[in-house]
């Protein structure tokens, strides 16, 4: 959640752009479902680029402390 709040303090035009977005396919009288996905491409975007900036699981092992540690190269 930080991510994401930093990304919109940093970048307020994608806020503006995700709340058009919003506003144009969801009334404010309700929360997004899973059927308002599809018409809501930004929004979709927004969430993969928060991802890319913050990656929830590790993308490998840490192998230069292992040969660190065993003298291999």
């Amino acid at each position: 959640m930080s991510t994401l709040f930093l990304a919109l303090m940093l970048y307020p035009e994608v806020q503006k752009r995700a709340q058009a977005e919003l506003d144009s396919v969801i009334s404010r009288d309700r929360l997004p479902t899973s059927e308002d996905k599809p018409r809501l491409p930004y929004i979709e975007a927004l969430c993969k680029e928060l991802l890319r900036w913050h990656v929830v699981t590790p993308l490998g092992n840490n192998l230069s402390s292992t040969c660190m540690r065993t003298g291999d190269s």
